[in-house]
């Protein structure tokens, strides 16, 4: 089968990650399933796991999302369920509940390790070779996959395979959603116009919330008129000052300015952090007693600016929410109903033989050099042919 593998090759961007022609996967545990891939991803986050932004094992086979069909499940997997020939969606972060299937998990959490039983489910230490696809185990960017029963979520068939793609995407905005207690009418600043930030506009706005946008890059910021609700609410802010408290109280003013003078009230019930480098700023744009949820890896931008003091005294809480698992069926459930300008996201796919330089392209990377100078895309939805 294809397979796009990161190997380590010092100094050598070029040659760390390539489509090579590998066996694929046997089952041997026996609640594991193989699936055969149809719709991969390629994104920024490979692009920061064969970088070493992102440690990982090596080689492994990059892909963090996928959307492939059973071919072959073990003997104590639910056939029910599961069927050979289901199309289902990968939740690629692997933990001890989804050794069994959903309708049990709960059953069985005396089994779980400690991290999974607190509900750190990505930090599970107890699935080999490990929790995260792409990373500590190989992932989706192959013809096939082998993965527990718990991580495959049947696509209703009304669903388009590659919009089910989005479906992790969606997962993990609910939780950051649902963190930051969500409500019709509550004002909602997301910070970021990357893949996660526009899929936070587009269910912030089903649910019936007030949602600004905002982003440092000119790029995703016009990308992100087109989602808000007004496109005065797209708002590019970046200070030039060099001295870092300085610039943020500049980029505070300067924000609560342009969405005042945009009709949106401030300060704000709530922020998303789609970006990871903005949490700061979003504790002082959000009222007191505000949450702020971050979402985003990107690398940071400088050392966060807080006072400590002032989060304490007007109870603002700051949350990471690291991926969406344990909500793809909702996400899934929610994207069956339907939800507009989901195919905004999607994106054109390209073929796996194209792996990986028109990937890393299409992402704004230099194919030879690894470095990124564009930041207008996130993710190249993969298509894998059948095999």
């Amino acid at each position: 089968m294809q397979a796009l593998i990161l190997r380590r090759v010092q100094g050598d961007f070029s040659g760390r990650a390539r489509l090579e022609e590998v066996d694929a996967p046997s089952l041997e545990i026996p609640q594991d399933v193989l699936v055969r891939i149809e719709y991969a991803e390629l994104s920024l986050e490979d692009h920061r796991v064969v970088t070493g932004q992102v440690p990982s094992r090596a080689p492994v086979i990059l892909g963090r999302h996928g959307v492939g069909r059973v071919e072959d499940p073990g003997p104590r997997v639910d056939t029910d369920r599961l069927p050979p020939g289901t199309r289902v969606v990968l939740d690629t972060v692997v933990a001890c509940p989804d050794i069994w299937p959903p309708e049990k998990q709960s059953l069985a959490r005396s089994q779980f390790c400690p991290d999974c039983e607190s509900g750190a489910l990505e930090q599970c230490t107890r699935v080999r070779p490990g929790p995260v696809a792409g990373q500590s185990r190989d992932g989706t960017l192959a013809g096939r996959i082998v993965l527990p029963q718990g991580s495959l979520h049947v696509v209703p068939p009304e669903l388009d395979s590659k919009v089910a793609l989005l479906a992790p995407l969606l997962a993990h905005v609910q939780r950051a959603l649902d963190a930051v207690g969500a409500r019709p009418g509550l004002r909602l600043l997301v910070i970021g116009g990357t893949p996660l930030g526009l899929m936070t506009i587009i269910r912030a706005r089903d649910m019936g919330l007030s949602v600004a946008l905002t982003d440092p890059d000119v790029v995703r910021t016009e990308v992100g008129r087109e989602f808000v609700e007004r496109p005065a609410w797209a708002l590019r802010v970046q200070s030039t000052r060099d001295n870092p408290a300085d610039r943020l109280r500049e980029d505070v003013f300067t924000l609560n300015k342009s969405l005042e003078n945009s009709g949106f009230s401030v300060p704000c019930d709530a922020v998303i952090d789609a970006l990871g480098t903005h949490g700061d700023r979003g504790l002082y744009l959000c009222r007191p007693g505000g949450r702020v949820a971050v979402v985003g890896r990107e690398s940071p931008c400088g050392p966060p600016i807080l006072r400590w003091q002032d989060l304490v005294a007007q109870g603002k809480s700051l949350l990471g929410i690291p991926s969406g698992k344990g909500h793809v069926a909702q996400a899934l459930t929610t994207m069956s109903r339907g939800l507009p300008m989901l195919d905004k996201l999607s994106g054109t796919a390209i073929e796996s033989t194209l792996l990986p330089d028109l990937g890393w392209t299409r992402l704004g990377v230099d194919p030879q050099t690894g470095s990124r100078e564009s930041t207008s895309i996130d993710r190249v939805p993969v298509v894998f042919p059948h095999q």
